[in-house]
């Protein structure tokens, strides 16, 4: 049997279950076709069984890029939705940054805030208890001076009291 190169086809000699012998198959480099060839011993019989294998061969070819094209536009739709999502996640992580950007302005202003309130409050506690010592030692001050005078009234009155016995007109209420 004579044999002819096409293209950069290879030959395969394999033993197909329909056919009782050898069949020699011609790949083509890209792989898109095959074809039998029959030795001078291959009958009608044997050729139609090739004939079906290559259309139940053939078959499942179409069913095989069927599910390659079912698979492919299945991935084109699932790459279209990361990337749809991975969008989506983009946005809202900087409208998310955005927000913790004010958020973190916000707490600083607060702090801020709170920390000038606290040294107004410890001045004001500061000067409150300047306050409250000074009131002490006026109240201590005005007690001194009430029992100063109160002593000075008692020797007063004492006083009164004698004079008005030595001069006989009774003791005063």
């Amino acid at each position: 049997m004579e044999t002819r190169n096409v293209q950069t086809a290879a030959m395969e000699t394999t033993t197909c279950p329909f056919y009782k012998g050898n069949v020699s198959l011609f790949h083509t480099a890209t792989n898109q076709s095959s074809a039998f060839v029959f030795n001078r011993e291959t009958n009608a019989n044997q050729k139609s069984a090739f004939v079906l294998l290559q259309r139940f061969l053939q078959h499942q070819n179409d069913e095989l890029r069927r599910r390659l094209a079912y698979a492919t536009t299945k991935m084109e739709a699932m790459e279209h939705e990361v990337d749809a999502g991975r969008h989506y996640l983009e946005v809202e992580l900087s409208r998310n940054r955005e927000e913790l950007e004010k958020l973190k302005d916000k707490f600083r202003r607060l702090q801020n805030s709170y920390t000038a309130s606290q040294r107004t409050n410890q001045d004001l506690e500061e000067k409150l208890h300047t306050l409250i010592k000074k009131a002490e030692m006026d109240r201590k001050t005005l007690d001194w001076e009430i029992v100063e005078l109160t002593n000075k009234l008692l020797d007063a009155k004492t006083t009164v009291n004698k004079l008005e016995e030595l001069n006989g007109t009774g003791p005063c209420d």
